[in-house]
Parts: structure tokens; sequence; C-alpha cells
């Protein structure tokens, strides 16, 4: 199997990682959800950090549950994504860092460092969505860490969580595109 064959089995076989996304249109409402409850800004970003931990092996269930394999055991090209996925515990000593001095920031160091690493992404699955996931998450970051930095723990939540669902749709639009052309494919 050639590395263009490796990628379309992938894309194929894990919906271009889209349960992961879904977890993240969850993690960053709830986020924003935390919002209306009065409580210490440390504890808000405590929250942050276990909502964080979380996302992987929530994504793995819910992969489960839709009947998605995104393990995908018989690929070789199927360990970069857990690779790409799992490059973020290494930002873990930033973001305590951090959490400590300057918790009022927390939201926008994760949405600078999750936006990143969703670029490569845009490769492994042969996908626009990624990059509009990467683009729409930085330059939202930048406008509410430098401008609209009161509404981090407020506004900002739901505005992520926006992003991440026109990902989802994205992700759901182009893999029924790639679905249909399997099937123009098979039919031929």
């Amino acid at each position: 199997m050639g590395l263009l064959e490796m990628q379309y089995d992938l894309i194929n076989k894990t919906k271009r990682g889209l349960p992961m996304i879904i977890i993240g249109v969850l993690f960053w409402f709830i986020i924003g959800l935390l919002s209306f409850f009065e409580m210490h800004i440390k504890l808000h970003g405590l929250l942050v950090f276990i909502g964080i931990s979380i996302i992987f092996p929530l994504g793995m269930l819910l992969s489960k549950m839709m009947k998605i394999d995104m393990v995908v055991k018989d690929n070789p090209l199927s360990a970069l994504p857990g690779m790409l996925g799992c490059m973020q515990l290494f930002f873990t000593p930033l973001l305590m860092v951090i959490f400590v001095d300057e918790p009022q920031m927390l939201p926008f160091y994760v949405g600078i460092l999750t936006g990143a690493h969703f670029f490569p992404f845009a490769w492994v699955y042969k996908s626009k969505a990624y990059i509009f996931q990467t683009v729409a998450i930085i330059a939202i970051a930048t406008v509410f860490g430098f401008v609209l930095t009161d509404h981090l723990f407020t506004i900002f939540p739901f505005v992520m969580s926006g992003v991440y669902f026109v990902t989802c749709v994205w992700l759901t639009k182009e893999n029924a595109i790639k679905s249909k052309r399997n099937e123009d494919t098979k039919l031929a």
C-alpha cells in the first residue's frame, strides 16, 4: 500500500477524526457554561485542565459509539494522528506556568496550542476543514488574548465551540463527498 492509499484508508476508517472534534465542541461549550457559576478563576482554570485531560479518552469512547476506527491497526500511517495529538502533552509544563502565574490567560494559551496542532491534520486527512480550524482558532484566540482579555472565560469558549461546530459540519461534508466518490468508484 502506497502513501496515498494509506491516507485514503485512514480517511475512510477514521472519518477524518470527527469524534475528537465533536468532543472539542462539547469541551469548549462546557467551559463557557462554567462561566455562569461564581467560582475563583483558579478553580475555573483547574476545570479547564481536567477537561483537556479527558478530551482524548472521551473522543475514543465516542468513536467506539459511532463505530469509527480511530486506531486503524493495519495502516502504518495510523500512528501519525496519535503522535500529533499526543504532542499536546509536551505543552503541559507551559500551561501549568500560565495556570499559576496568569490563570486568566489560560483559555488563550489552550486555544493557541490546540489551534496550531490541527494544521498537520489538513495534510493527514486531506481536509480544508482543518486549515479553517487552525486559522480561525489562532485568529480568534489572538483577538481575545490581546483585545478582549476580560472575556476569555466567558465569550471566548462559546466562540471556540462554534468554530469546532463549523469544523464538524465541514468534516461531515468532506466525509460524505469521499463516501459518495467511493460508491461511484465501486459502481463503475
